[in-house]
């Protein structure tokens, strides 16, 4: 810890009981209580007419390292913030556009032609079935035979008969030119003989087939046309189904991204902004302790100055310099002639406190007035006033003063540079 020397103030001197002898020396050394040690004191003109100084040394400079200091700070910062948001993952995942599976509309259809080979199916056909047989054509048929028949041909081009077959069952007509037709006498029988004149012959035979018989097919090349529509919905809503909640998961995870990078972003701002704040609180600390300082040392030398304090026994207080507001005090004063520091920087040698004015109203003493003139040396034949004093006086004395009069006092310092500082103050009694 903090040490301070034990110090004593020692005394010697040197006698001798009998002329000749050599002398003695003596000495006394005081309590270790009493401490001096030699200072210089500050005078009553110490730092009086100095220009003015705006800061305190090095005050630019500690705000120039503040601000560097926070723009250093908010640049890390910023470096490890941006590092984050920098990353390639980071950025392909806040970049990622989600798009789900939506619904199919369409038709789809497969239209091509395919070659089947080998393939066996069952044919199974039990039907009626129309069969219709339209031809003309030059045939010999011999000799058909045709029901009886009344031929009257003077007026036809042709006549047409029923066709038999060989179970006497019609199966069609059979249109016959007239000039084919020929009777033969000698049996009676009437008979068609076809010549070179085409017969046409119509049918229209509507029968009933049963079939049944394995068929096998042997590089058959036949067209196909599929519908697959419901097929390709079903695939696709199970994709749907199964895919979207994936997505939908993915979808959140860049949200969430995106929302912490928000949040980052939010935190830098704020940090930037604590870190102005505290910059902003350094810097107004740096500023007080600079005014502080500034005002110190421009008015350092007002602090040295003496002061006049007084009391009447009812609290003591500032005296008052203007003559328009006189402080009011009662009849009997003690005052305390002093400095603004107590005396601890600027000791003081001598002391003088003077009444140099009595006023009653537009009467003075110094304006010749007899009654304020004898106050006023009343006042200072009392043994404190208007005499020179010792340094180390605290109290000056004043009894029995006027009602209504204002008194007019100059007090006096003398440091131990032999400077002097006075000051004037106005009391009015109460």
């Amino acid at each position: 810890g903090f040490k301070v020397d034990a110090n004593c103030v020692k005394c010697e001197w040197q006698d001798s009981v009998k002329e000749g002898e050599e002398p003695v020396v003596h000495s006394v050394r005081s309590d270790y209580s009493l401490m001096a040690a030699a200072v210089k004191p500050f005078s009553l003109q110490t730092l009086k007419g100095v220009e003015p100084i705006k800061n305190f040394p090095g005050y630019n400079r500690v705000m120039n390292f503040i601000d560097k200091a926070a723009s250093k700070i908010k640049s890390e910062v910023k470096v490890v913030f941006d590092n984050v948001q920098g990353q390639p993952v980071v950025k392909k995942i806040q970049n990622l556009k989600i798009n789900k599976i939506n619904d199919l509309n369409g038709t789809f259809i497969i239209d091509k032609t395919i070659t089947i080979s080998g393939l066996q199916y069952q044919l199974d056909l039990n039907e009626d079935v129309t069969l219709p047989i339209s031809f003309t054509q030059n045939v010999d048929f011999g000799d058909i035979t045709v029901p009886s028949f009344t031929i009257n041909a003077q007026n036809q081009a042709a006549i047409t008969v029923d066709v038999l077959d060989n179970e006497n069952h019609k199966v069609g007509t059979a249109t016959i030119p007239v000039g084919a037709v020929q009777v033969n006498s000698e049996t009676g029988d009437i008979t068609v003989t076809v010549g070179t004149k085409p017969i046409t012959i119509n049918t229209n035979v509507t029968t009933k087939i049963q079939l049944s018989k394995l068929i096998t097919l042997d590089d058959k090349t036949v067209p196909v046309k599929l519908d697959i529509t419901d097929t390709i919905d079903e695939i696709w809503g199970n994709v749907q189904s199964s895919v979207n909640p994936t997505l939908e998961q993915v979808e959140d995870i860049v949200k969430d991204v995106n929302t912490l990078l928000d949040e980052l972003n939010d935190y830098h701002a704020k940090i930037d902004a604590k870190v102005d704040e505290y910059a902003d609180q350094v810097s107004s600390y740096v500023t007080r302790i600079n005014n502080k300082l500034v005002s110190f040392i421009n008015n350092f030398n007002d602090r040295l100055q003496p002061v006049l304090l007084a009391s009447d026994g009812k609290g003591s207080k500032f005296l008052s310099e203007a003559s328009e507001y006189p402080t009011e005090l009662g009849k009997d004063i003690n005052f305390a002639p002093t400095t603004w520091t107590l005396e601890y920087l600027v000791p003081l040698a001598k002391k003088h406190v003077a009444v140099v004015d009595v006023i009653n109203g537009s009467k003075s003493a110094q304006g010749g007035d007899a009654s304020c003139l004898a106050e006023l040396k009343r006042v200072n034949s009392s043994p404190t006033f208007n005499n020179v004093l010792p340094g180390e006086t605290r109290r000056v004395y004043a009894t029995d003063m006027k009602t209504g009069y204002v008194y007019v006092i100059a007090y006096s310092a003398l440091d131990f540079h032999g400077k002097i500082a006075a000051r004037k103050y106005y009391v009015k009694i109460k």
